[in-house]
């Protein structure tokens, strides 16, 4: 019974995309127009972009001196039979040991370019696809025609 109702159903489905696509006409593109569509498209890309801004901000706050932190107290003290307010106040502030500041803004800028190199990997494995599939592509249209 429910092959009967589903087979109508993903039929008439099905139409109006066959005559989509019969009615547009296929445009040919240049090579360099397929690569820069490739490089819009591909989320690999993208991906790696985005590892290059985050590797650029943790090297801008690898760089940066850590902020103080404060902090406040407030409560009851209970000594000897007598109870009274109780409030403190906490100023702390981290110092880095000398050099160690440096040695994590260059690791940081390390981090930095390698993120940057993945990304021009990425670009030029998406561009070596793009251009490989095309010359394949072409290929079976030449032994299409024979």
């Amino acid at each position: 019974m429910r092959r009967f109702i589903l087979m109508p159903v993903i039929v008439i489905m099905a139409i109006p995309v066959h005559i989509q696509s019969a009615e547009k006409t296929p445009t040919a593109l240049t090579i360099p127009q397929l690569v820069d569509r490739g490089l819009e498209q591909s989320c690999l890309v993208t991906a790696a972009a985005s590892s290059v801004s985050r590797a650029r901000a943790e090297r801008i706050q690898a760089g940066a001196w850590p902020y103080p932190s404060f902090g406040f107290e407030g409560g009851m003290k209970n000594a000897v039979g007598k109870s009274g307010p109780l409030y403190g106040i906490t100023i702390s502030h981290d110092l880095p040991f000398p050099g160690r500041r440096e040695r994590r803004d260059a690791l940081a800028a390390i981090e930095e370019r390698l993120a940057g190199l993945e990304r021009q990997e990425a670009e030029l494995f998406v561009r070596y696809t793009v251009i490989r599939l095309a010359a394949r592509y072409a290929a079976a249209l030449e032994m299409e025609k024979h």
